[in-house]
Protein backbone atom coordinates (compact mmCIF):
# COMPACT_ATOMS: atom_id res chain seq x y z
CA UNK A 1 0.00 0.00 0.00
CA UNK A 2 1.10 3.55 -0.73
CA UNK A 3 -0.07 5.09 2.50
CA UNK A 4 -0.65 3.86 6.00
CA UNK A 5 -3.00 4.43 8.91
CA UNK A 6 -0.50 6.74 10.59
CA UNK A 7 -1.22 9.34 7.90
CA UNK A 8 -4.93 9.34 8.65
CA UNK A 9 -7.01 11.92 10.45
CA UNK A 10 -5.37 13.92 13.18
CA UNK A 11 -7.77 14.35 16.05
CA UNK A 12 -10.56 11.89 15.41
CA UNK A 13 -7.88 9.22 14.89
CA UNK A 14 -5.83 10.36 17.85
CA UNK A 15 -5.37 6.90 19.32
CA UNK A 16 -3.93 5.66 16.05
CA UNK A 17 -1.33 8.44 16.23
CA UNK A 18 -0.40 7.58 19.84
CA UNK A 19 -1.71 10.90 21.17
CA UNK A 20 -4.81 11.63 23.27
CA UNK A 21 -8.14 12.10 21.52
CA UNK A 22 -8.18 15.89 21.89
CA UNK A 23 -11.59 17.55 21.83
CA UNK A 24 -10.08 20.78 20.49
CA UNK A 25 -9.06 18.94 17.35
CA UNK A 26 -12.48 17.54 16.62
CA UNK A 27 -14.27 18.83 13.52
CA UNK A 28 -16.45 21.83 14.27
CA UNK A 29 -19.64 19.96 13.34
CA UNK A 30 -18.84 17.41 16.03
CA UNK A 31 -17.64 19.81 18.72
CA UNK A 32 -20.89 21.75 18.45
CA UNK A 33 -22.76 18.60 19.43
CA UNK A 34 -20.54 17.41 22.23
CA UNK A 35 -18.97 14.07 21.43
CA UNK A 36 -21.55 12.80 18.95
CA UNK A 37 -20.14 11.10 15.88
CA UNK A 38 -21.76 11.63 12.48
CA UNK A 39 -23.86 8.80 11.08
CA UNK A 40 -22.58 7.52 7.76
CA UNK A 41 -24.09 5.23 5.13
CA UNK A 42 -22.57 3.05 2.42
CA UNK A 43 -24.32 0.86 -0.15
CA UNK A 44 -21.98 -1.75 -1.70
CA UNK A 45 -23.28 -3.56 -4.79
CA UNK A 46 -21.93 -6.79 -6.28
CA UNK A 47 -23.05 -7.78 -9.81
CA UNK A 48 -24.47 -10.96 -11.31
CA UNK A 49 -26.19 -12.33 -8.22
CA UNK A 50 -24.73 -15.13 -6.13
CA UNK A 51 -24.36 -18.89 -6.11
CA UNK A 52 -27.31 -19.13 -3.73
CA UNK A 53 -26.53 -22.70 -2.72
CA UNK A 54 -23.23 -21.57 -1.19
CA UNK A 55 -24.55 -18.18 -0.02
CA UNK A 56 -27.76 -19.18 1.77
CA UNK A 57 -27.69 -19.61 5.54
CA UNK A 58 -29.91 -22.45 6.73
CA UNK A 59 -30.75 -21.39 10.30
CA UNK A 60 -32.55 -18.20 11.32
CA UNK A 61 -31.99 -16.24 14.52
CA UNK A 62 -28.71 -15.93 16.40
CA UNK A 63 -27.67 -19.59 16.33
CA UNK A 64 -26.75 -19.93 12.68
CA UNK A 65 -23.78 -21.29 10.76
CA UNK A 66 -22.13 -19.14 8.13
CA UNK A 67 -22.39 -20.44 4.59
CA UNK A 68 -19.22 -21.00 2.52
CA UNK A 69 -19.35 -17.67 0.67
CA UNK A 70 -20.03 -15.72 3.87
CA UNK A 71 -17.14 -17.25 5.85
CA UNK A 72 -14.93 -14.13 5.42
CA UNK A 73 -17.47 -12.22 7.56
CA UNK A 74 -16.96 -14.45 10.61
CA UNK A 75 -15.04 -11.80 12.55
CA UNK A 76 -17.97 -9.37 12.25
CA UNK A 77 -20.75 -11.73 13.28
CA UNK A 78 -21.86 -9.52 16.18
CA UNK A 79 -21.84 -6.42 13.96
CA UNK A 80 -23.89 -7.77 11.10
CA UNK A 81 -27.32 -9.09 10.19
CA UNK A 82 -27.88 -11.49 7.32
CA UNK A 83 -31.15 -10.50 5.64
CA UNK A 84 -32.86 -13.12 3.45
CA UNK A 85 -36.05 -13.31 1.48
CA UNK A 86 -36.42 -9.70 0.37
CA UNK A 87 -37.89 -8.90 -3.02
CA UNK A 88 -37.48 -5.82 -5.18
CA UNK A 89 -41.08 -5.36 -6.26
CA UNK A 90 -40.33 -2.24 -8.26
CA UNK A 91 -38.22 -3.80 -10.99
CA UNK A 92 -39.42 -5.52 -14.16
CA UNK A 93 -40.90 -9.04 -14.12
CA UNK A 94 -38.46 -11.89 -13.89
CA UNK A 95 -36.79 -13.33 -16.95
CA UNK A 96 -33.43 -13.58 -18.66
CA UNK A 97 -33.74 -10.14 -20.26
CA UNK A 98 -35.55 -8.41 -17.43
CA UNK A 99 -33.52 -9.76 -14.53
CA UNK A 100 -30.70 -7.23 -14.87
CA UNK A 101 -33.24 -4.49 -14.09
CA UNK A 102 -32.57 -5.39 -10.48
CA UNK A 103 -29.19 -3.70 -10.84
CA UNK A 104 -30.30 -0.24 -11.96
CA UNK A 105 -33.31 -0.43 -9.66
CA UNK A 106 -31.40 -1.64 -6.58
CA UNK A 107 -31.49 1.72 -4.82
CA UNK A 108 -34.69 3.29 -6.12
CA UNK A 109 -36.83 0.14 -6.36
CA UNK A 110 -38.45 1.04 -9.65
CA UNK A 111 -37.92 -0.26 -13.15
CA UNK A 112 -35.23 1.43 -15.20
CA UNK A 113 -37.25 0.42 -18.26
CA UNK A 114 -39.67 3.16 -17.24
CA UNK A 115 -36.84 5.60 -16.56
CA UNK A 116 -36.22 4.70 -12.94
CA UNK A 117 -36.26 7.31 -10.19
CA UNK A 118 -34.03 9.15 -7.76
CA UNK A 119 -32.14 6.57 -5.72
CA UNK A 120 -32.30 6.29 -1.95
CA UNK A 121 -28.67 7.37 -1.49
CA UNK A 122 -29.47 10.66 -3.23
CA UNK A 123 -32.63 11.13 -1.17
CA UNK A 124 -30.55 10.67 1.97
CA UNK A 125 -27.75 12.93 0.65
CA UNK A 126 -30.27 15.72 0.10
CA UNK A 127 -31.10 15.58 3.81
CA UNK A 128 -27.65 15.15 5.38
CA UNK A 129 -25.22 16.28 2.68
CA UNK A 130 -25.12 19.97 3.60
CA UNK A 131 -22.94 19.13 6.60
CA UNK A 132 -20.03 17.90 4.47
CA UNK A 133 -17.93 19.08 1.57
CA UNK A 134 -19.39 16.35 -0.67
CA UNK A 135 -23.10 15.56 -0.48
CA UNK A 136 -22.39 12.04 -1.62
CA UNK A 137 -19.82 9.99 -3.50
CA UNK A 138 -20.67 7.59 -6.31
CA UNK A 139 -17.90 5.04 -6.79
CA UNK A 140 -17.26 1.85 -8.72
CA UNK A 141 -14.84 -0.33 -10.62
CA UNK A 142 -16.11 0.62 -14.08
CA UNK A 143 -17.50 3.76 -15.65
CA UNK A 144 -21.16 4.67 -15.95
CA UNK A 145 -22.42 4.43 -19.53
CA UNK A 146 -25.76 4.57 -21.31
CA UNK A 147 -26.85 1.18 -19.96
CA UNK A 148 -28.84 1.17 -16.71
CA UNK A 149 -26.84 -1.92 -15.82
CA UNK A 150 -23.84 0.31 -15.21
CA UNK A 151 -25.27 2.47 -12.40
CA UNK A 152 -27.00 2.05 -9.05
CA UNK A 153 -27.08 5.74 -8.07
CA UNK A 154 -29.59 7.99 -9.85
CA UNK A 155 -30.30 11.72 -9.66
CA UNK A 156 -33.77 11.09 -11.10
CA UNK A 157 -35.53 9.28 -13.94
CA UNK A 158 -33.12 8.54 -16.79
CA UNK A 159 -30.30 10.25 -14.85
CA UNK A 160 -27.71 7.66 -13.78
CA UNK A 161 -24.83 9.32 -11.94
CA UNK A 162 -21.22 8.95 -13.13
CA UNK A 163 -18.83 7.07 -10.88
CA UNK A 164 -15.28 7.69 -9.73
CA UNK A 165 -13.54 4.44 -10.62
CA UNK A 166 -9.95 4.62 -9.35
CA UNK A 167 -8.55 5.30 -5.86
CA UNK A 168 -6.22 7.93 -7.34
CA UNK A 169 -9.13 9.87 -8.87
CA UNK A 170 -11.11 9.60 -5.65
CA UNK A 171 -8.20 10.86 -3.56
CA UNK A 172 -7.70 13.77 -5.96
CA UNK A 173 -11.39 14.65 -5.84
CA UNK A 174 -11.41 14.61 -2.05
CA UNK A 175 -8.15 16.36 -1.32
CA UNK A 176 -6.82 17.77 -4.59
CA UNK A 177 -3.15 18.52 -4.24
CA UNK A 178 -3.59 19.83 -0.71
CA UNK A 179 -1.33 17.15 0.72
CA UNK A 180 1.63 18.67 -1.15
CA UNK A 181 0.92 22.26 -0.04
CA UNK A 182 2.50 23.97 2.91
CA UNK A 183 0.02 25.22 5.56
CA UNK A 184 0.63 28.77 4.36
CA UNK A 185 -0.08 27.88 0.71
CA UNK A 186 -3.22 25.98 1.67
CA UNK A 187 -4.43 28.99 3.69
CA UNK A 188 -3.82 31.31 0.72
CA UNK A 189 -5.78 29.00 -1.57
CA UNK A 190 -8.66 28.92 0.93
CA UNK A 191 -8.68 32.72 1.23
CA UNK A 192 -8.63 33.14 -2.55
CA UNK A 193 -11.55 30.77 -3.08
CA UNK A 194 -13.66 32.56 -0.47
CA UNK A 195 -12.77 36.01 -1.78
CA UNK A 196 -13.85 34.97 -5.27
CA UNK A 197 -17.21 33.89 -3.90
CA UNK A 198 -17.60 37.17 -2.02
CA UNK A 199 -16.83 39.06 -5.21
CA UNK A 200 -19.51 37.17 -7.09
CA UNK A 201 -22.05 37.95 -4.40
CA UNK A 202 -21.14 41.62 -4.43
CA UNK A 203 -21.79 41.74 -8.18
CA UNK A 204 -25.10 39.94 -7.80
CA UNK A 205 -26.26 42.34 -5.09
CA UNK A 206 -25.83 45.21 -7.55
CA UNK A 207 -28.33 43.75 -10.01
CA UNK A 208 -31.55 45.67 -10.59
CA UNK A 209 -33.88 44.91 -7.67
CA UNK A 210 -36.80 45.40 -10.06
CA UNK A 211 -36.15 42.04 -11.70
CA UNK A 212 -39.30 40.02 -12.40
CA UNK A 213 -40.32 37.69 -9.56
CA UNK A 214 -39.31 34.59 -11.51
CA UNK A 215 -35.82 35.98 -12.13
CA UNK A 216 -35.48 37.08 -8.51
CA UNK A 217 -36.30 33.52 -7.46
CA UNK A 218 -33.62 32.14 -9.78
CA UNK A 219 -31.14 34.69 -8.46
CA UNK A 220 -31.99 33.79 -4.87
CA UNK A 221 -31.47 30.09 -5.60
CA UNK A 222 -28.12 30.90 -7.21
CA UNK A 223 -26.86 33.01 -4.33
CA UNK A 224 -28.03 30.40 -1.84
CA UNK A 225 -26.00 27.78 -3.69
CA UNK A 226 -22.95 30.03 -3.56
CA UNK A 227 -23.33 30.56 0.17
CA UNK A 228 -23.69 26.83 0.71
CA UNK A 229 -20.47 26.32 -1.23
CA UNK A 230 -18.79 28.96 0.92
CA UNK A 231 -19.90 27.14 4.06
CA UNK A 232 -18.56 23.86 2.72
CA UNK A 233 -15.20 25.40 1.91
CA UNK A 234 -14.99 26.77 5.44
CA UNK A 235 -15.96 23.39 6.88
CA UNK A 236 -13.35 21.61 4.81
CA UNK A 237 -10.61 23.62 6.48
CA UNK A 238 -11.86 22.66 9.93
CA UNK A 239 -11.62 18.89 9.70
CA UNK A 240 -8.02 18.77 10.98
CA UNK A 241 -7.51 16.04 8.42
CA UNK A 242 -4.11 15.06 7.05
CA UNK A 243 -4.73 12.83 4.02
CA UNK A 244 -1.07 12.08 3.49
CA UNK A 245 0.20 10.89 0.13
CA UNK A 246 -2.12 9.73 -2.66
CA UNK A 247 -2.20 6.01 -3.50
CA UNK A 248 0.26 4.62 -5.99
CA UNK A 249 -0.80 3.79 -9.52
CA UNK A 250 -3.19 0.87 -9.70
CA UNK A 251 -6.85 0.27 -9.10
CA UNK A 252 -6.90 -2.33 -6.36
CA UNK A 253 -10.04 -2.69 -4.29
CA UNK A 254 -7.90 -2.43 -1.16
CA UNK A 255 -6.67 1.03 -2.13
CA UNK A 256 -10.21 2.16 -2.89
CA UNK A 257 -11.36 0.93 0.52
CA UNK A 258 -8.56 2.85 2.20
CA UNK A 259 -9.58 6.11 0.52
CA UNK A 260 -13.27 5.44 1.35
CA UNK A 261 -12.29 5.01 5.00
CA UNK A 262 -10.33 8.25 4.86
CA UNK A 263 -13.33 10.07 3.33
CA UNK A 264 -15.52 8.98 6.24
CA UNK A 265 -12.82 9.58 8.82
CA UNK A 266 -12.23 13.12 7.60
CA UNK A 267 -16.00 13.71 7.41
CA UNK A 268 -15.73 14.67 3.75
CA UNK A 269 -19.02 12.88 3.05
CA UNK A 270 -21.56 10.75 4.90
CA UNK A 271 -23.18 8.97 1.95
CA UNK A 272 -21.36 6.64 -0.47
CA UNK A 273 -22.49 4.11 -3.05
CA UNK A 274 -20.02 1.62 -4.51
CA UNK A 275 -20.70 -0.61 -7.51
CA UNK A 276 -18.17 -3.41 -7.77
CA UNK A 277 -18.75 -3.74 -11.50
CA UNK A 278 -21.46 -3.34 -14.10
CA UNK A 279 -24.12 -6.01 -14.28
CA UNK A 280 -23.62 -8.56 -17.08
CA UNK A 281 -19.91 -7.74 -17.26
CA UNK A 282 -17.61 -10.22 -18.95
CA UNK A 283 -14.54 -9.66 -16.81
CA UNK A 284 -12.40 -12.58 -15.74
CA UNK A 285 -10.61 -13.27 -12.46
CA UNK A 286 -7.24 -14.55 -13.58
CA UNK A 287 -5.70 -13.88 -10.17
CA UNK A 288 -8.11 -16.48 -8.75
CA UNK A 289 -7.42 -18.98 -11.50
CA UNK A 290 -10.84 -18.25 -13.02
CA UNK A 291 -10.32 -16.47 -16.36
CA UNK A 292 -13.88 -17.27 -17.48
CA UNK A 293 -16.39 -14.51 -18.16
CA UNK A 294 -18.10 -13.71 -14.85
CA UNK A 295 -21.39 -13.05 -16.61
CA UNK A 296 -21.06 -16.30 -18.53
CA UNK A 297 -20.53 -18.24 -15.30
CA UNK A 298 -23.64 -16.67 -13.81
CA UNK A 299 -25.69 -18.54 -16.42
CA UNK A 300 -24.56 -21.77 -14.85
CA UNK A 301 -27.61 -24.00 -15.39
CA UNK A 302 -26.50 -25.63 -12.13
CA UNK A 303 -23.34 -27.05 -13.65
CA UNK A 304 -21.16 -28.05 -10.64
CA UNK A 305 -17.91 -26.79 -12.17
CA UNK A 306 -19.39 -23.39 -13.03
CA UNK A 307 -20.99 -23.08 -9.59
CA UNK A 308 -17.64 -23.87 -7.94
CA UNK A 309 -15.99 -21.09 -9.94
CA UNK A 310 -18.75 -18.67 -8.91
CA UNK A 311 -18.19 -19.58 -5.28
CA UNK A 312 -14.46 -18.90 -5.67
CA UNK A 313 -15.15 -15.43 -7.10
CA UNK A 314 -17.88 -14.51 -4.66
CA UNK A 315 -15.99 -15.71 -1.60
CA UNK A 316 -13.03 -13.61 -2.73
CA UNK A 317 -15.37 -10.60 -3.10
CA UNK A 318 -16.52 -11.02 0.50
CA UNK A 319 -12.92 -11.44 1.67
CA UNK A 320 -11.71 -8.33 -0.17
CA UNK A 321 -14.62 -6.31 1.21
CA UNK A 322 -14.07 -7.59 4.76
CA UNK A 323 -10.30 -7.07 4.80
CA UNK A 324 -10.37 -3.85 2.79
CA UNK A 325 -13.29 -1.96 4.28
CA UNK A 326 -14.82 -3.64 7.34
CA UNK A 327 -11.44 -4.17 9.00
CA UNK A 328 -10.45 -0.54 8.53
CA UNK A 329 -13.78 0.80 9.74
CA UNK A 330 -13.65 -1.52 12.75
CA UNK A 331 -10.07 -0.61 13.69
CA UNK A 332 -10.43 3.16 13.26
CA UNK A 333 -11.51 5.09 16.34
CA UNK A 334 -14.28 7.62 15.80
CA UNK A 335 -14.67 10.97 17.52
CA UNK A 336 -16.97 9.52 20.19
CA UNK A 337 -14.55 6.80 21.24
CA UNK A 338 -16.36 4.02 19.34
CA UNK A 339 -15.36 2.94 15.84
CA UNK A 340 -16.18 4.11 12.35
CA UNK A 341 -18.02 0.82 11.81
CA UNK A 342 -20.22 1.49 14.84
CA UNK A 343 -21.31 4.76 13.24
CA UNK A 344 -21.47 3.60 9.62
CA UNK A 345 -24.30 1.51 8.19
CA UNK A 346 -23.13 -0.65 5.31
CA UNK A 347 -25.33 -2.77 3.05
CA UNK A 348 -23.50 -5.43 1.03
CA UNK A 349 -25.41 -7.32 -1.63
CA UNK A 350 -26.77 -7.82 -5.10
CA UNK A 351 -29.84 -6.96 -7.14
CA UNK A 352 -30.59 -10.57 -8.02
CA UNK A 353 -30.50 -13.88 -6.23
CA UNK A 354 -30.21 -17.00 -8.37
CA UNK A 355 -28.35 -15.61 -11.36
CA UNK A 356 -29.31 -18.45 -13.68
CA UNK A 357 -32.95 -17.38 -13.50
CA UNK A 358 -32.18 -13.71 -12.82
CA UNK A 359 -34.36 -13.86 -9.72
CA UNK A 360 -35.22 -10.49 -8.21
CA UNK A 361 -36.46 -12.11 -5.03
CA UNK A 362 -34.66 -13.74 -2.10
CA UNK A 363 -31.92 -11.19 -2.58
CA UNK A 364 -28.48 -11.89 -1.04
CA UNK A 365 -27.92 -9.10 1.49
CA UNK A 366 -25.84 -8.49 4.62
CA UNK A 367 -26.20 -5.39 6.81
CA UNK A 368 -23.19 -4.20 8.84
CA UNK A 369 -22.51 -1.48 11.41
CA UNK A 370 -24.82 1.22 12.70
CA UNK A 371 -24.64 -0.63 16.01
CA UNK A 372 -26.43 2.08 17.99
CA UNK A 373 -29.51 1.53 15.85
CA UNK A 374 -29.47 -2.08 14.66
CA UNK A 375 -29.66 -5.23 16.79
CA UNK A 376 -27.10 -7.38 15.02
CA UNK A 377 -25.87 -10.92 15.47
CA UNK A 378 -28.64 -12.86 13.75
CA UNK A 379 -30.08 -14.09 10.46
CA UNK A 380 -33.37 -12.36 9.63
CA UNK A 381 -35.70 -14.24 7.30
CA UNK A 382 -37.98 -11.59 5.75
CA UNK A 383 -39.72 -13.64 3.08
CA UNK A 384 -41.26 -11.57 0.28
CA UNK A 385 -40.85 -8.30 2.18
CA UNK A 386 -39.86 -5.26 0.04
CA UNK A 387 -36.20 -4.43 -0.45
CA UNK A 388 -37.30 -0.79 -0.25
CA UNK A 389 -38.21 -1.25 3.42
CA UNK A 390 -34.61 -2.22 4.20
CA UNK A 391 -33.43 0.98 2.53
CA UNK A 392 -35.90 2.96 4.64
CA UNK A 393 -34.45 1.34 7.78
CA UNK A 394 -30.95 2.31 6.70
CA UNK A 395 -32.06 5.92 6.30
CA UNK A 396 -33.60 5.83 9.78
CA UNK A 397 -30.23 4.78 11.18
CA UNK A 398 -28.82 7.96 9.63
CA UNK A 399 -31.51 10.01 11.38
CA UNK A 400 -33.79 10.51 8.37
CA UNK A 401 -37.27 9.04 8.00
CA UNK A 402 -39.02 8.70 4.65
CA UNK A 403 -42.61 7.53 4.44
CA UNK A 404 -42.16 5.48 1.29
CA UNK A 405 -39.69 4.41 -1.39
CA UNK A 406 -40.18 2.99 -4.85
CA UNK A 407 -43.28 1.02 -5.69
CA UNK A 408 -43.59 -1.05 -2.53
CA UNK A 409 -41.66 0.58 0.31
CA UNK A 410 -44.02 1.66 3.08
CA UNK A 411 -41.84 1.79 6.17
CA UNK A 412 -38.81 0.36 8.00
CA UNK A 413 -38.26 -3.39 7.85
CA UNK A 414 -39.37 -5.17 11.01
CA UNK A 415 -36.88 -7.24 13.00
CA UNK A 416 -33.78 -5.10 12.54
CA UNK A 417 -33.85 -2.81 15.59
Amino acid sequence: MAFTRRRFLRGSAGALLAIPLLDSLRPRSVRADGHTAPKRTLWWFTPNGQNMEDWTVAETGADYSLSPILQPFAAYREQMTIVSGLRNYGVSPLGVDEGHDGCGGWLHCRSTRDGGDISVDQLLAAEVGAATLFRSLELGASATNSSPRSAISWAGPDQPLPKVITPQALFARLFGSASSLTPEAAARRQTLRLSVLDGVLEDLNQLDVRLPARDRLKLDQYTTAIRELEIRIEQSSDTQCDPGDPPLEGDSIDQMCEVITLAFQCDMTRVISYMWDAEANNSGHEHLGVPDSYHGLSHHNYDPEMLAKLTTIQTWQCEAFANGLLKRLHETEDVDGTTLLDNTTVLYGSGMGDSHYHDNHDLPLVLFGGTEFFAHGHHLQATEQPLADLHLSICQAAGVSFESLGEAGTGPLAGLT
